[in-house]
């Protein structure tokens, strides 16, 4: 039986200086049949040559699409439409995937567990908990009586070795199953992408979707976690966008946003699979 081809979606916004690395090393990963989507994000540098020079040449069959500084979402969700049916790994633009052999390795994890994987993190997993009352009296202090509502958080965090983030960590190649997947880089197994093709876009610009879409696989009976590879990404790679106000838009108060709309979407779910003690992946 031949096995579904993998998509590769990078999402781009001004990182001229890294992309030629970062698409060399989606084309050491991709096989036979393979599509990588490269999407630019308003970008206003020279990432849009760098992204064409690179489809020219490339062996593998290569889309460049461009979004009007949508941000991750949307983004994502232009790309997903651009795929072909089967896998999606999803990467950043500050992320060099360093597994050539991550094809096989992914299928072979899938047939293991009878095809029924949903969404993978190569980097960060999770599990889900409501967040305690005191820290959200410590948001209602910040952001008025609207933090005090219902709000999920995670918990049980585990990572890959070079994780920077104060986390639990475990080593290459061993799959752990968690609640939730946590990007990037990810990849949305064909089952997943069959019942829930795209991200949700309320959660734009982005932060948590990647929980909202895990939680999605949940219900769809499907199984999350960490299955770590061999990448590179580092802190000052990323932040690309700097300016005052998107920093204030995407800070705790955007964070704690969508962190309600989990609960309020998914908060009976959590709570009936707590409730079971099946909760702990």
């Amino acid at each position: 039986m031949t096995s579904p081809p993998f998509n590769y979606l990078v999402t781009v916004h001004n990182k001229e200086a890294l992309l030629s690395r970062v698409l060399a090393g989606v084309a050491d990963c991709a096989g036979p049949g393979a599509r990588i989507i490269i999407v630019l994000d308003g970008c206003t540098d020279g990432s849009e040559n760098a992204a064409r020079r690179f489809a020219a040449s490339a062996r593998t069959e290569t889309l460049v699409l461009t979004t009007p500084d949508v941000h991750e979402i949307k983004t994502i969700n232009a790309g997903l439409h651009a795929a072909k049916p089967g896998y999606c790994v999803i990467l950043q633009d500050d992320v060099i995937l360093e597994e050539p052999g991550l094809e096989p390795l992914v299928e072979a994890l899938c047939e293991r567990h009878n095809r029924q994987l949903g969404y993978l993190s190569f980097r960060l997993a999770a599990n889900i908990r409501p967040a305690p009352l005191l820290r959200r009296l410590r948001v209602a202090l910040w952001y008025g009586p609207a933090g005090l509502l219902p709000a999920a958080e995670e918990c049980d965090l585990l990572g890959t070795p070079q994780e920077h983030m104060e986390v639990a960590r475990t080593a290459y190649g061993e799959f752990h199953p968690r609640m939730v997947g946590i990007k990037s880089p990810v990849c949305l197994t064909p089952e997943l992408r069959a019942c829930e093709p795209y991200l949700d876009e309320d959660f734009a610009p982005y932060c948590y979707d990647d929980m909202d879409l895990s939680l999605r696989a949940l219900k769809r009976g499907l199984r999350n976690g960490l299955f770590p590879i061999r990448f590179q990404s580092r802190v000052e790679w990323g932040g690309t966008r700097q300016d005052s106000a998107f920093s204030s838009r995407a800070g705790a108060a955007i964070r704690y946003r969508n962190s309600q709309r989990i609960w309020r979407k998914h908060g009976e779910y959590l709570a009936r699979i707590r409730g079971s003690g099946t909760h702990r992946q």
